[in-house]
């Protein structure tokens, strides 16, 4: 399931930092200095250009074309490699094309992946659980860079490291890296062209503008994305089971916004929560009547899935936590739960 939504995540925000060139120039600029115009500067660049997304042993190549048109973001997401599957972002709708499903509308989901971590939003707040430090500099896609280093300030998560365009702030490498320092999953620019005009054909849905499809779908009404929102975590919630420890920092998003199912189960035999500390997330689903214990652990790079297969005196439940965050605290977090 966190696959699945990180695929769909990532055609949401393609974040960047900005003007990082005229920082280079300032020995007293602070990490939080390059954070604060960042999202500005990425609305409003074009650029193009292939990237290279990897997540433990599997990677997937993906065409990138980005535009800002009077006030409005335009994306495209075309992936080379495996089936063929576009993201098209306009404005704020975001629309998945495959020649399965053809064209469908998306409910925006939490921010996974390199494309989408809020970095400037999260990373403003005081206190943070990452701190921030320089790390020098490097070349990727042949251009120069500034380096980042989001250290987290307990095990409880991953850090990250960055790679910002001296010239023009765009985020060119992240890398999601373990306690040791182990690259658990990478997003990678191997070229890019910022400033050229981008065709808006690129953008359009129509299937045979697309030349993805080899069948005519109809696509999906068009309808306004809700916005996630973090609930107060002392608010009650409608969850027949309790977490009872949680991650310092991680924050249950709105239940109306981050309705999930285990596609192995039925809706109705299941309940699911979803939390976030804004960079990274995690689910917590919880099977009635299901015993899971042959399934105990599966990693996939920064994802980790664990389940937990427990009895009370009205039965057996297993609770399986799924999301970028190590073992030992999913373990922790899936043995917490109750009811």
């Amino acid at each position: 399931m966190v696959v699945s939504l990180r695929v769909v995540s990532l055609g949401l925000f393609f974040l960047a930092l900005l003007n990082v060139s005229a920082f280079a120039e300032n020995s007293r600029v602070s990490a939080e200095d390059m954070l604060a115009l960042m999202q500005k500067n990425t609305r409003e660049l074009s650029y193009q250009g292939s990237v290279i997304y990897s997540q433990g042993r599997h990677m997937e190549s993906i065409k990138i074309h980005h535009s800002f048109e009077q006030g409005v973001q335009f994306e495209r997401l075309e992936y080379l490699s495996g089936a063929p599957k576009v993201i098209i972002r306009r404005g704020d709708k975001v629309f998945f094309i495959n020649s399965t499903v053809g064209i469908i509308n998306l409910i925006k989901p939490v921010p996974l992946g390199s494309f989408t971590r809020d970095y400037h939003s999260q990373l403003g707040l005081t206190p943070t659980p990452y701190q921030l430090q320089l790390a020098g500099t490097s070349r990727v896609a042949g251009r120069p860079v500034l380096l980042l280093t989001v250290l987290a300030q307990d095990a409880h998560r991953f850090g990250f490291k960055l790679a910002l365009d001296q010239q023009t702030g765009l985020l060119l490498r992240s890398l999601m890296v373990d306690h040791q320092g182990d690259i658990l999953e990478r997003f990678e620019y191997t070229d890019i062209v910022v400033g050229e005009p981008i065709d808006a054909k690129h953008f359009a849905l129509t299937v045979d503008n697309q030349q993805l499809l080899k069948h005519q779908t109809a696509s999906y009404p068009d309808k306004s994305l809700k916005k996630k929102h973090l609930i107060d975590p002392s608010s009650k919630t409608a969850s027949r089971w309790t977490v009872n420890w949680l991650p310092a920092d991680f924050h249950l998003l709105d239940p109306q916004s981050s309705q999930q199912t285990m596609p192995s189960l039925k809706p109705t035999m299941q309940d699911a929560m979803m939390y976030s500390d804004g960079l990274t997330a995690f689910s917590i689903f919880v099977a009635d009547a299901i015993d899971m214990s042959d399934l105990n652990l599966i990693q996939k790079g920064a994802t980790t899935a664990y389940n937990a297969t427990k009895k009370d005196s009205l039965g057996i439940y297993t609770v399986t936590v799924v999301g970028e965050i190590p073992v030992q605290t999913a373990k922790k977090i899936a043995h917490s739960v109750s009811r």
